[in-house]
């Protein structure tokens, strides 16, 4: 959406405020030097507060203090990272001195609306939201072990294939760290099982090599034995009547979701995205490099990674450590 003022505003107020707000972040922010991404981000977050006052019948010309705390919450409650909720305000409050600047508002009805201190942090959030070493080899192992339903051999056989596909994708996600989607789209060209690689296709369509280790090899040689022909994606559905079809991300997260119940993890905000955090947090924890798990994870930035070396340095650096000789006797 192009930020446009209402056309019965009186001017300067006719103005783009794109134009307004895109001249204001090259003069301002970093000190007059954004890189181009820098300002293709801030505009990107303003149009999706300019989105937001559009739904609600507002502009940012007419948005009050208050309502700007209704689209504080409304961030809040789509569970945004704590970066982003950052990010977003940020935009909010710039955008809204540039309109003071240009003398499109005399007040800054955003001063003061920021992250609330109760805010969760991105840490705190992967802390509660990765498995443990058991729970983690439980869940690999949970389609081997999953029992077979009453039925006619024909059924018996595709729930058996049905669990070996289960235990490649949850491999592919909690072993080499993938995203749901990346998952889903995986072709059979994108795997190469003499070279123990894997192309997957990350935001933006960016393309990364996944090294694949051995237990991933395995998990994949064995769901590539019993796969049906079909479509050209690595993973397909089995149910009769869809099978060889493509295995959408909705089908990734309800086959994962069943076993991670199975292994008594589930819970809210634990999923398929609480397997790349495992791949992240014990790859830190293995002693990888913040910069080996960003190429692996397919972060832009090693700042995101950052957050896996937060949630060990928390736990190597807890206070109570200190108490366990005097509960040794307990």
């Amino acid at each position: 959406m192009t930020l446009q003022f209402s056309a019965s505003l009186p001017a300067p107020a006719a103005a783009d405020l794109e134009t307004v707000f895109g001249e204001f972040i090259r003069l301002n922010v970093n000190g007059g030097q954004a890189s181009d991404k820098t300002r293709k981000l801030y505009l990107a977050h303003a149009r999706a507060y300019g989105d937001w006052c559009a739904a609600t019948g507002l502009t940012p010309l007419t948005v009050t203090h208050q309502d700007l705390l209704r689209y504080r919450s409304a961030l809040l409650e789509q569970r945004v990272s704590l970066a982003t909720l950052k990010l977003r305000l940020t935009v909010v409050r710039r955008l809204h001195t540039a309109l003071q600047v240009h003398g499109l508002r005399a007040d800054h009805p955003a001063q003061g609306v920021s992250v609330p201190r109760t805010t969760e942090s991105d840490a705190e959030r992967v802390a509660h939201r990765y498995l443990s070493e058991d729970k983690a080899r439980e869940l690999l192992n949970a389609p081997t072990h999953r029992t077979l339903a009453l039925g006619t051999d024909r059924e018996h056989e595709r729930r058996a294939h049905l669990n070996r596909r289960d235990a490649a994708m949850i491999a592919v996600m909690m072993l080499q760290g993938a995203r749901v989607g990346e998952v889903s789209a995986i072709r059979l060209s994108d795997l190469d099982l003499n070279g123990g690689t894997l192309r997957l296709r990350g935001k933006g369509g960016k393309l990364r090599t996944a090294y694949l280790i051995d237990p991933t090899l395995d998990a994949l040689r064995a769901w590539l034995e019993v796969r049906p022909s079909g479509s050209d994606r690595l993973f397909i559905r089995m149910s009769p009547g869809a099978e060889g079809q493509p295995l959408g991300i909705r089908g990734v997260r309800k086959a994962t979701d069943e076993y991670l119940v199975q292994v008594g993890v589930k819970r809210h905000g634990v999923s398929c995205h609480s397997l790349r955090h495992t791949f992240g947090t014990h790859a830190r924890k293995g002693g990888a490099t913040l910069e080996s798990i960003r190429d692996a994870m397919g972060h832009s930035s090693v700042t995101t990674t950052e957050v896996y070396a937060q949630v060990i340095d928390a736990r190597k650096n807890n206070a109570a450590q200190s108490l366990t000789s005097l509960a040794a006797n307990l």
